[in-house]
């Protein structure tokens, strides 16, 4: 059976879905910038694109490099945390504990993950 169809009332339902195709185009435009800019910050930072671990680290106004070598064990000497690379989700980063001051800068930095520690060496001089 036919039905009819009142004047206007496709043409509201035809443009009311193509503006919710077009809003949802829009969000999903705007996701995929957001995360290419946190991709591009990150390589900038850390040399690697994610989520692969970082090359370089800046810390204590000194960069630090990539991975020496990767030791089952931590150090053998007390260390102290001093940050997560990438923050929050990133690893945690450790260096020695200074008898004198935690402020001082070492020349091996610690980062530790689930199956060892990773040791950056000082990349330069100050």
């Amino acid at each position: 059976m036919l039905q009819l169809i009142a004047p206007g009332t496709y043409d509201a339902a035809v443009t009311a879905q193509r503006s919710r195709l077009a809003i949802a185009a829009c969000v999903a435009v705007g996701i995929c910038a957001v995360l290419a800019v946190l991709a591009f910050a990150h390589r900038a930072s850390y040399g690697q694109w994610p989520p692969a671990p970082p090359d370089r680290i800046g810390w204590c106004g000194r960069r630090y490099t990539a991975p020496q070598d990767q030791s089952p064990r931590g150090p053998a000497f007390p260390v102290r945390p001093i940050g997560r690379h990438p923050p929050i989700v990133g690893a945690q980063f450790y260096a020695p504990r200074d008898r004198l001051s935690d402020e001082a800068c070492a020349l091996l930095i610690y980062r530790k993950t689930r199956t060892g520690w990773y040791t950056y060496g000082l990349s330069g001089s100050p």
